[in-house]
């Protein structure tokens, strides 16, 4: 076994590593359709200067009502002679909302909960695009005037015929996104991930006191953060082309 391994390792150079899991193994026409959307939108992004100051970007998730702390969450200092602490595995809750949110570099636009007894349709959705807007009028003004750029995945309320027709109705501009790519969807690999990351930990017993904590969360976090979230875009559609349209490396996929 010894001499397999010094074999494997030393003459030919080999090491064992662990899978990385994507969100997809992508067909060769689905690599292509993202080199050559990436290839578009950077194209677009170049010949605007305030492409991503126009830019809004949303997406569904799930917030649960206990979520478990993470490893790094529950570190704690200890002496080097005393035994590392033990804890119990937690997991997730069963109970949980799902949310919609929509934000741009300036922070959160919109959060609606999705009320109980219904679900993600497209009739849903319109209505939440008219209050988007409503929202983007109220909160960022002159954007509506500038024009929005709407950024959303390809679920099927989001691409209907019905919602496309509000959207061409609302004056957005909707910009193309990969099938499969939350790696390049910033509420994916940016928003949702560090919005939850506060909650891990926390039991909430309504829906009042979860929105609470995500209220706050909303409060107290800088514009920078956001900002800094958007402006990612560009060096993910140049590495995903550089890539072969392959996935763009530690990318998150939001359950």
């Amino acid at each position: 076994m010894k001499s397999s391994h010094r074999i494997i390792s030393d003459h030919l150079h080999m090491t064992r590593v662990v899978a990385r899991w994507v969100p997809k193994l992508l067909t060769p026409v689905q690599l292509q359709e993202r080199v050559q959307m990436c290839r578009h939108l950077l194209n677009a992004y170049q010949n605007e200067p305030d492409f991503l100051g126009r830019l809004v970007t949303g997406d569904e998730t799930w917030f649960h009502f206990y979520e478990p702390e993470t490893k790094q969450q529950s570190s704690v200092w200890k002496a080097t002679h005393e035994p590392p602490p033990v804890k119990a595995k937690a997991v997730q809750s069963a109970g949980k909302r799902m949310a919609t949110v929509f934000w741009d570099r300036e922070g959160i636009l919109l959060i609606e909960w999705l009320p109980e007894g219904r679900t993600i349709n497209a009739k849903y959705y319109c209505e939440i695009l008219e209050r988007l807007r409503e929202k983007i009028k109220s909160k960022r003004r002159g954007r509506i005037t500038r024009g929005t750029v709407l950024q959303q995945d390809n679920a099927r309320p989001h691409t209907c015929n019905a919602t496309m027709d509000v959207i061409r109705r609302l004056g957005f501009e909707l910009l193309p996104h990969p099938a499969y790519s939350p790696d390049l969807a910033p509420s994916d690999y940016w928003l949702f991930p560090k919005m939850k990351e506060p909650l891990c930990g926390h039991r909430y017993g309504s829906l009042s006191a979860l929105s609470s904590a995500i209220s706050q969360w909303v409060r107290e976090t800088p514009t920078e953060f956001f900002a800094q979230g958007i402006s990612k875009l560009p060096e993910r559609w140049h590495k995903c082309v550089q890539l072969g349209g392959d996935y763009v490396q530690k990318c998150n996929v939001d359950n």
